[in-house]
This record gives structure tokens, sequence and C-alpha cells, in this order.
């Protein structure tokens, strides 16, 4: 990986300036290629497409930041997960793909009508097991034949959206017990589960192994600060 001085920055994203500083923070880990793709991507989209791109950056910042070597859209065999690691000899080792969770579309709208109306705002979340179960599978269905035919291990990450907080609980749930054991026990191809949550300034990760994996691999856990730089 080539990291060097950023040429460009981030200088606005999604009309707030403050937040600015933090992505260049993270931006200056990356390969400067990865650099270029975000900083572009970032001028050319809105708040809500920002927001996702962010989580993109975050998950690579926490990868690189644990020493695997980690590269940002790369296209192969007609696929482009968020991320690829690679082993010392430059194989494919691992494909990483982010899922953002937005809650069902029905749900954010009655969410959303309080804000339209002025009316206080009370309501109930669903339990996510389902769709989270649905969108995982999906996931690991969509990388099966790339991890294959690269003998590669696949991890996807969740994180989910303000309205549709994956809570931790559910999401072992998911994984381990429901439908019939879970998500881990329904596909080997899937090696595990990259668990983040937002707080003051960190990011804060989990990990959750398959002990079906055909492809085992440890991704260590813990925290990513992103000092304030105003």
């Amino acid at each position: 990986m080539k990291r060097g001085k950023m040429k460009d920055k981030v200088k606005t994203l999604a009309g707030i300036d403050s937040i600015s500083p933090r992505i260049n923070q993270l931006l200056s880990l990356l390969d400067e290629e990865d650099q270029r793709k975000f900083v572009k991507k970032f001028h050319g989209e809105s708040a809500e497409q920002a927001a996702h791109t962010l989580k993109e950056l975050v998950l690579g910042a926490f990868l690189l930041k644990n020493g695997f070597i980690a590269r940002y859209e790369i296209l192969i065999d007609g696929k482009t997960p968020d991320w690829i690691i690679y082993g010392s000899a430059g194989q494919i080792q691992v494909v990483v793909d982010q899922l953002t969770f937005h809650q069902a579309k029905h749900i954010d709208n009655q969410m959303n009508q309080p804000l339209l109306t002025g009316s206080a705002r009370s309501w109930w979340l669903p339990n996510n097991t389902d769709r989270l179960y649905q969108k995982l599978i999906a996931k690991a269905n969509s990388y099966e034949k790339l991890s294959n035919q690269h003998a590669a291990a696949c991890l996807v990450s969740v994180f989910g959206d303000i309205n549709a907080v994956v809570e931790r609980d559910e999401l072992e749930d998911t994984l381990h017990r429901s439908y019939e054991g879970g998500v881990f026990a329904q596909t080997q191809s899937l090696s595990g589960v990259i668990y983040f949550q937002a707080g003051a300034g960190t990011y804060d990760f989990s990990y959750f192994s398959n002990p079906s994996a055909l492809r085992p691999v440890k991704v260590p856990e813990g925290r990513l600060r992103i000092q304030s730089l105003r």
C-alpha cells in the first residue's frame, strides 16, 4: 500500500463542516488511490448516501489500524466488495462487505411522520431478526462464488441506522439461534460478522466467528477513536 500526504481532502460532508476534519483523519490511513475514491464519492453524494459511505470508511480504517492490508472497492470477477484484504504475497485473503440495515419503508414513514406534523414521537421498534437473517444470507450467497474461486474468507459488517439499530443480542440470536441454528448454521461460506456501533468520537467493534466456516478468519475486537480536530 502506498500511503502519503493527502492531496485532496473532503471540505464539506453533506453541508456539515465540523465532520470533515474527522473524515480526513480517517482518510489519511488509506492507500492514496483509495483516498481519492472516497473524496470523489463524498463530494458527489447526498447526506443519506454520505452517511453510508462514512460507515464503509470507518470499517476500512479499523481494518487498517489492526494491521490488515485492505483496499477499497476493487473489481474482482464482476464483484466489487467494499473491502478486500490481501495476504503478504498479494493473494486475496478476505472479502468484506458492509450491510447498512435500514428499517422497513412503511415503518420508517410512520416514524418520520411526527417530524412533518410537529406531534410527539412515540413508537415501538419491531424485532429485526427476520429481515436481518434474510439480508445476511443474501450477502453470503452473493459472495460465495468469489470466495470459493479465490479460497478467500468472507465477512459481513453490520451497522444499523438511527431508526433501525441492530442490538448485539438481536444479532447473536440471528447468527446462532433463529431459523434452525441461525445464519452460521445455514452458510459455511460466511466466515464471520463484524458488528460496530457509534459513540462519542468512537466506534466500538465486536466480532462473531462462524464455528462452521469453511475458511475461518480472526478479527480483533476493539475501539476506533476519532479525535476532535476542531
